[in-house]
């Protein structure tokens, strides 16, 4: 957990919602939209990993995982929040035809973004384009 909390945050928008009784009384997941996308196309739980969840509000860094006594403060135990899993973890399987493809824990905007802009700006050695196509393949 950071050292504020922004209006812009997640959990600011859930605490809202429990302070004015209109948070969802049963099962209710507090999931970023890739989290839940992958989560549907998968057919499990949402589960997050380490750079989604710090954009929720209530992520401690120490445990690595979610702030409870901060959840608690909040009156924010009653959502069920989901698995934090280590990024690149397999999520589930999509089940298209008769393939399954393994789905991942999708990454943050921001270490996206870093990896983006290394891929693009570092000079590698003729040694290693491979592996730099490897890891830049789906940035472009």
């Amino acid at each position: 957990m950071g050292s504020e909390l922004r209006p812009s945050l997640p959990v600011c928008a859930l605490f809202c919602l429990a302070e004015q009784n209109q948070l969802p009384h049963v099962n209710a997941i507090p999931a970023s939209l890739p989290d839940f996308v992958v989560a549907n196309l998968c057919r499990t739980l949402a589960t997050t990993e380490p750079t989604n969840a710090s954009v929720h509000g209530v992520f401690n860094l120490e445990t690595g995982d979610w702030h409870r006594p901060v959840i608690s403060r909040l009156g924010l135990e009653s959502l069920r929040w989901p698995e934090i899993r280590r990024t690149g973890q397999v999520v589930g399987y999509l089940n298209a035809s008769s393939r399954s493809i393994p789905c991942y824990t999708p990454v943050g905007i921001n270490p996206a973004r870093s990896l983006a802009h290394c891929c693009k700006t570092t000079s590698f050695p003729s040694t290693s384009q491979p592996a730099r196509r490897s890891a830049c393949s789906a940035i472009g």
